[in-house]
This record gives structure tokens, C-alpha cells and sequence, in this order.
């Protein structure tokens, strides 16, 4: 409301100066008499016609009175062409040129004018004669300006009349204001009497509030005296607010140790304006008590200024009992860490120790030739088997159960064919699943169960354990895997059921549980940990899901989960991995080193690597290995981790940095540590890959082909180019493409297997393996076997693979 009245009395004054310029212009434009000037002007100039006529009729006597009338004919020229009161009449075209007449008369006049009286004599005819032709014009000139001067005068009246409306406008409605600003500035006044008696009243509640707080209030002021001394105050410090007020703070309530510091603060405070625990929220600091005891407090301070002094209010509380309850947290917090690293360290030592035994055995048992064995002696063969990967399954169990307490489950999502996933893992059971009498039968419910995204290995651990456990408890019946999309989202349905023994109402509810078995009698007809579905539970729930159990004791069980796995755009392919033939054929006998320290271990190794194709020389440690890898380029080294005096860390760091024979060599882990923060510790240290003990036939017949394909193709390519020069080599490979490029055409036309197809891969192969082409070889090398069932998918494969390689020549 003032911004408007001041901009009303703004307005109000600009407005009548408006009026009071505008009046005097409106004077000065009548004293001067515009229109009398521009009539005398006309009269002038017949005065001066008039002169010019005397001066022809009576001679030279006359000549003084015509050059006076002159130089006053002269001077009203000036007036109307220089003074801004004739501005707008010379605005007008047609008078600025009757102007510019008027001025070339005078022009040619001029040198008559000041020129001898003969001259003037002579020139008096052709003067007559000029001031004729110009009379009309300023007959014209003065009626004109006699006009436009009457219309100023009328506009600058109408203008003065407006702005007088205007003041009286504004002044009206200043008046309005003014009057409206009394009652705003009464209703403030009012309401600011309503605001003093509500502070009165919150003062009074807050000095009721401070003496009845619970915790320490002191206010103190800049010297550092205490003026105010709450209750709690008095109990907290053993002092009473008679003690206390007026006396130093720093003296009352601070240890000596605290002293200099507190004084240094205030002075700095003071002097500077700096905070540092002012205002700085809950401080933890010491406080002395009347008695000379020093206690932990909790501390807030902030400043209060007023126009007269600054004092500071302090909310004090004893944490004497907290911090002693926070020791004893933390104590227990050590002692509970503690006990689980050294859970952690048991469980990793338990892995290694009992891994390595069992890589000896099940390692040993894929090594036998069971040709010549009689059908009693595979039997014992195959109970050792199943024995020992019984052990390695209850280990796993127990360290995946470790892992997931441990937070040490990451969720790894990927992008995976979820239909060719359960139908692989029901195949999987199969051999279960007769051996139990049962019939198992799949049922993929939804259009988009191809290609999804989420965490496969946990997928499949979770089926594995569900399903594995529906065979276990089910004899002679039927067991059913149904997988469903809900409502289109992203939401996954699993839905296993059997018709086998079924769970109790009281066991129901607790077989999620650690190291449950319902079943637990000496002659219970399965074995064991009772972590599979305590393990699936956990690992549901890291992967964003849940899963739930109904049963009916005698008829059958039903277990429900669900999983966000939201589609991805994708096609299916089907990896295919290099067989054993292909492996010795294509790898061309690769040297492999195997560092064990167990001699067990390394027999095994050496012996799965050489029947694949490798030429293998051993080391019992790192340092043999060292030795080994300064002296010899091999293909690959696979390394143990755990061996005495130099492990496989340190020395596959050695053999990196010594820049010996093998200092590129692939180096592959070979390990029975499975928890996950020792295969991370493992892998950042350096390696290439990593492999779990027990090493299996599949893992030297799949994993480490890749490796080897990839590094030798850059030596294939650098032999070719060696043996036929860069030139031909480049055309060599030219060739090649083209080849390739027919072949793909052919290859991409609907048909099955055919041989000619088949005989042109092999063709196309031999070309590949020359030229070091192995990212081609490979798969010329699977279409060249591919029987019936794998066909389509090699062709797949090969296609994509064609068309990436012969883009990127293109």
C-alpha cells in the first residue's frame, strides 16, 4: 500500500509541473504574438514595395529609406526561419518552400543593397519585378501560419485541459490511498498489538519451557558470565541458579583442559565474527561437575543478537550412560565381526581343503577308461561319483549360504533365452526323474519367454533346487514345471508342483529355514543339508522376487515364484562350443603348462589337457613355474592359487613383469577357493580367466579353446603374411572374401543340411586356418559336423558371423 501511494504522489507531481510548463508555454506562445509577426511581414514587404517605387519616381534621395526597409524585411525573414515558435509552420512542405523563395529573394537582393547607389538604381526595375512574383507567396505564408498557430493554441488548451482532468484523477484517487493506508496502518497497528501480547505470552512459555526442561539451558553473554541457570541445569551440574548466575562460565563448567580453547573461541568470535561450534548443531564434548568429575555432554549453541548485546543460549545434556552403551555396541559389534571373519576364513580354508581332495577323485574317475571295465566295477565307479559330487554339492550349499549372509550375492543380469533355459534344466533332470519313476512335464504358457533379462546362474540355481527336491520327495508320480508372464508386465511366474509325499501345516511354515529337513528320521528316503530351499528363498529375494509354498501332506507340494524378468527385443541363437575334435584340430597341439603343487591335482590336469590335444610340461610351484615361463613361450598356463612359498599371484605378477618367454602367455586360474570376494581378489590380481576345482573334462573342452582360438589368430595371420608376402597375402585374403561372400549367399537360401554345403566349409576352412582367419574357421569348422539337430543353429550362427566379418571388409 505505500509503493501505491508513493506512486500516486509521484504522478501527482509529475502532472502539475506538466501543467505549469504547459501554461507557460501557452503564455510565452501569447506574449510574443505569432500571428501579429506574421502578418507584419506581409505589411513589411509592401512597405518595401512601396520604397522601391518612390526610388524609381524620385531618385537617389530615397535610396536610404528603401535599403531601411530592407534590412527590415530582412529581420522578419530571420524570425520565421530561425525561432522554434515558427517550427511547425516551417514543418509544412509548402512553406518550407515559400521560405526558401523568400530567402533567394533576399539573396539577390543583397548585393544591390550594399552596393553603390547607381547600382541599386539600375537594379530597382528587376527588384520591382522579383518582389511582384514573391508577393503571393507570402500572402500565402502569413494566412498559413495565421492557421496552424490557431491550431496549437487550440491543441495546447485541449492538452492543459486534459492534464488538469488527470490531476484531478490522480488527486482523487491519492485522497482514496491515503485514506486506505490510515486503515491498513490501523488494522497493522491493531494486529501488531495482538503480536506483542502473543510474544508476551510465548515468552512466558518459553521461560516456563527453559525452567522445565530436562536438559542444561544456559544463556551467556559475550564477557562469558552466566545470566540464566535452568533447573536441569542445577542437576546436571551440581550448581544452583543462585551459584551460578554472574559467574564465569569457564571457571563453573569447563575441565582446565578445555579452558584455553573455550576463552581462544569467544575472543575469536568476538573479534572476527567466526563460528565454529556456534551454531554448528549437536557437539560431543567434556563438562565438569561441581564435584571435579568430567563427564561426556552433547552440546548445541547458538547466538542471539539484539540492538543492545549478543548472548549465547547453550542446551547442554549428560551422555554419561549413551556413550557407555555405544562402547559396549561397538565392543560387541568387533567381537561379532571378528567372529565372522574368522567364520569367512574357516569356510574359505574348508573349501580349499576339501575341494582338493575332491578335484583328485572326481577328476580321476573322468580319466578311467570304462571300456575295458566290467559292468560291477563301473558301478563302483559310478557310486564314487555320485558320492563325491554329493560332498561337492553339501560344500557348495554351506559356502553359498555363507556368501548370501555375507551380502556377497551380486545380482549379474544378462540376456538369456528363458524357454531354452527351463526346457535345458528339465532335460537336465531327467535321468532323476526316471530313476524315481516319475513323469515330468513342461508347460511355457506365455508368447514372451524367449529372450529376457535377469540373473541366469540364480535362475538356474533356484530351478535346480526347486525342481531337484520335487523329483527327490516324489516316487512313481508326476512332477510339472509351469512358467507364465502375469498381466503381460515384467513379472515372471515359476510354478513347480508334485504329487509326492507333500508337507505338513506345522513344517510348512519353517522350511525356508537354515539347515531344515522335514524328513529327518534315520531312514528318511533322501539326503541332505537342508539349505537348498533356505538358499533359493535368499536368492529369490536378491533378485527382486518372492517365492511361497502350498502343500497337502500325502498329495503333493506347490511352489510359487516370481521374478521381474522384463523382455528384450532379440533372436535366438544357440551357442555351440568347440568339440574335442575340434580342439586337437584346430588348436594344432598347443603347449600348456600346469602349476600344482598337489601331485594328485597336476596328474589329473596334465592328463585331461593331453587327451585334449595339448602338449603339457608340469611345475610343482610357483617358483618352478617362474623358472619355466622365463626359459619358454608357452600357449597357456594354468595355475593354482594356494601352493607353499610362492603362490599363483605372486608369481603370475613375476612372470608379467620379468618380460620372459611367456610374459603375454594366457594364464588361467585353477582354484577350490569359491567364495566371491577370493574369485574377485583372484581376478583383479591379473589372470585371464578363472576356473573352479574340480577341473572337469567340459571346462578343458570349452573354456579354454576360446581362449586359445582368439590367441592365435594374430600368429596365424603374422605366419601367412610371413610365408606369402603383404601383397599376396592381401589378395590371398581378397580371394577369400569372395568366397565367403558366395558361400553366404548360398548359405542363406531356405534348405537343410545338405553335403555340398558341408564339402564347401570344409573348403572354405582349409582357406580360414591358413590366413589366420579364426574368428571364420570356427564356425566353417561347426557347419563342416554340424549333424540334423545342430544344423539350423550352426547356420544361424555362421550367417551372423559372415555378414559382421565381410561388413567391416566392406
Amino acid at each position: 500500500m505505500g509503493l501505491i501511494v508513493l506512486g500516486l504522489l509521484a504522478e501527482t507531481i509529475f502532472l502539475s509541473r506538466s501543467v505549469v510548463d504547459q501554461l507557460q508555454r501557452l503564455s510565452i506562445a501569447t506574449s510574443d504574438n505569432v500571428q501579429w509577426n506574421l502578418a507584419q511581414v506581409e505589411v513589411d514587404f509592401l512597405r518595401f514595395q512601396t520604397a522601391i517605387d518612390q526610388a524609381e519616381r524620385e531618385g537617389a534621395p530615397i535610396l536610404a529609406d528603401l535599403r531601411t526597409r530592407f534590412d527590415i524585411l530582412y529581420s522578419r525573414h530571420s524570425i520565421i526561419a530561425d525561432s522554434p515558435i515558427y517550427g511547425e509552420l516551417r514543418a509544412a512542405p509548402e512553406n518550407e518552400e515559400r521560405l526558401r523563395s523568400f530567402r533567394a529573394f533576399l539573396d539577390r537582393a543583397i548585393p544591390d543593397m550594399d552596393g553603390p547607389d547607381a547600382g541599386l538604381l539600375a537594379a530597382l526595375p528587376q527588384l520591382r519585378q522579383d518582389s511582384l512574383a514573391l508577393r503571393p507567396d507570402l500572402r500565402a505564408l502569413a494566412l498559413d501560419g495565421v492557421k496552424t498557430f490557431a491550431e496549437v493554441e487550440a491543441r495546447s488548451r485541449a492538452e492543459v485541459s486534459r492534464t488538469l482532468i488527470k490531476l484531478a484523477f490522480s488527486m482523487l484517487v491519492l485522497i482514496v490511498a491515503l485514506l486506505a493506508t490510515i486503515a491498513v496502518l490501523y488494522g497493522l497497528f491493531r494486529r501488531g498489538q495482538a503480536v506483542a501480547d502473543e510474544n508476551q505470552l510465548v515468552r512466558s512459555r518459553f521461560e516456563a519451557m527453559v525452567a522445565s526442561s530436562l536438559d542444561a539451558i544456559l544463556v551467556v553473554d559475550t564477557h562469558g558470565r552466566i545470566i540464566a541457570f535452568n533447573g536441569a541445569a542445577e542437576g546436571v551440574f551440581g550448581y544452583s541458579s543462585e551459584e551460578a548466575v554472574g559467574e564465569q562460565m569457564s571457571d563453573l563448567i569447563v575441565p582446565e583442559h578445555l579452558r584455553d580453547a573455550h576463552n581462544h573461541g569467544m575472543a575469536r568470535y568476538i573479534e572476527t565474527g567466526e563460528k565454529r561450534v556456534i551454531d554448528a548443531g549437536r557437539v560431543r564434548l567434556e563438562a565438569l561437575h561441581k564435584s571435579g568429575r568430567v563427564f561426556p555432554v552433547e552440546l548445541s549453541i547458538s547466538a542471539a543478537e539484539n540492538e543492545d548485546r549478543t548472548v549465547f543460549v547453550s542446551f547442554l545434556r549428560d551422555i554419561s550412560q549413551q556413550v557407555a552403551d555405544e562402547e559396549e555396541l561397538v565392543r560387541a559389534r568387533d567381537e561379532a565381526q571378528a567372529g565372522e571373519k574368522a567364520k569367512s576364513e574357516l569356510l574359505s580354508v574348508m573349501s580349499h581343503e576339501m575341494r582338493t581332495p575332491l578335484n583328485g577323485i572326481l577328476g580321476s574317475l573322468e580319466l578311467i577308461d570304462r571300456e575295458n571295465l566290467t559292468g560291477q566295477q563301473v558301478r563302483y565307479l559310478d557310486a564314487i561319483r555320485v558320492s563325491g559330487n554329493l560332498l561337492l554339492s553339501h560344500v557348495n550349499d554351506v559356502l553359498d549360504l555363507s556368501r548370501i549372509n555375507a551380502m556377497s550375492v551380486r545380482a549379474e543380469e544378462v540376456e538369456f533365452a528363458l524357454d531354452e533355459t527351463v526346457r535345458n534344466l528339465v532335460d537336465s533332470h531327467m535321468a532323476l526323474t526316471k530313476a524315481h519313476g516319475n513323469e515330468m512335464h513342461v508347460h511355457l504358457n506365455s508368447d514372451t519367454l524367449s529372450w529376457v533379462r535377469g540373473d541366469e546362474l540364480r535362475l538356474k540355481q533356484c530351478l535346480l533346487n526347486l525342481i531337484g527336491n520335487a523329483n527327490k520327495f516324489t516316487a512313481d508320480g508326476v512332477v510339472t514345471v509351469e512358467v507364465e508372464r502375469l498381466d503381460d508386465g515384467e513379472v515372471v511366474e515359476f510354478r513347480i508342483s508334485d504329487t509326492g509325499i507333500g508337507i505338513s501345516e506345522d513344517d510348512i511354515g519353517k522350511i525356508f529355514d537354515d539347515f531344515v529337513m522335514i524328513d529327518t528320521a534315520y531312514s528318511r528316503g533322501s539326503s541332505g543339508t537342508g539349505l537348498g530351499l533356505a538358499i533359493t528363498r535368499r536368492l529369490v529375494t536378491a533378485m527382486g522376487g518372492e517365492i511361497e509354498a502350498d502343500s497337502i501332506e500325502g498329495e503333493g507340494s506347490l511352489f510359487t515364484m516370481r521374478l521381474p524378468l522384463p523382455v528384450v527385443q532379440r533372436s535366438k541363437s544357440i551357442s555351440a562350443q568347440p568339440s574335442r575334435s575340434d580342439l586337437e584340430e584346430s588348436q594344432n597341439q598347443p603347449l600348456t603348462l600346469v602349476v600344482d603343487d598337489n601331485d594328485i591335482n597336476r596328474m589329473i590336469a596334465a592328463d585331461m589337457l593331453t587327451q585334449a590335444g595339448h602338449r603339457v610340461e608340469e611345475a610343482d610351484g610357483g617358483k618352478a613355474a617362474i623358472l619355466a615361463a622365463r626359459k619358454t613361450r608357452y600357449d597357456l598356463i594354468l595355475m593354482d592359487i594356494s601352493m607353499p612359498e610362492v603362490d599363483g599371484i605372486e608369481a603370475l605378477q613375476t612372470i608379467r613383469a620379468e618380460n620372459g618367454a611367456s610374459a603375454e602367455t594366457l594364464i588361467v586360474a585353477l582354484t577350490a577357493h569359491a567364495a566371491t570376494e577370493d574369485q574377485d581378489r583372484i581376478r583383479r590380481a591379473g589372470f585371464d580367466d578363472l576356473l573352479i576345482k574340480p577341473l572337469s573334462r567340459r571346462a578343458v573342452t570349452t573354456v579354454l579353446p576360446l581362449h586359445l582360438v582368439d590367441n592365435q589368430e594374430e600368429d596365424g595371420k603374422q605366419d601367412a603374411i610371413s610365408i606369402l608376402g603383404p601383397a599376396k597375402y592381401a589378395e590371398a585374403l581378397a580371394d577369400f572374401h569372395e568366397e565367403a561372400a558366395r558361400f553366404l549367399t548360398r548359405l542363406e537360401k531356405p534348405g537343410g543340411r545338405t553335403s555340398d554345403l558341408q564339402a564347401e566349409a570344409h573348403e572354405l576352412w582349409g582357406s580360414a586356418s591358413v590366413l589366420g582367419v579364426s574368428s571364420a574357421w570356427r564356425h566353417l569348422q561347426m557347419l563342416e559336423r554340424a549333424d540334423a539337430e545342430v544344423w539350423d543353429s550352426a547356420r544361424k550362427q555362421a550367417i551372423g558371423a559372415f555378414r559382421e566379418n565381410l561388413s567391416e571388409v566392406s
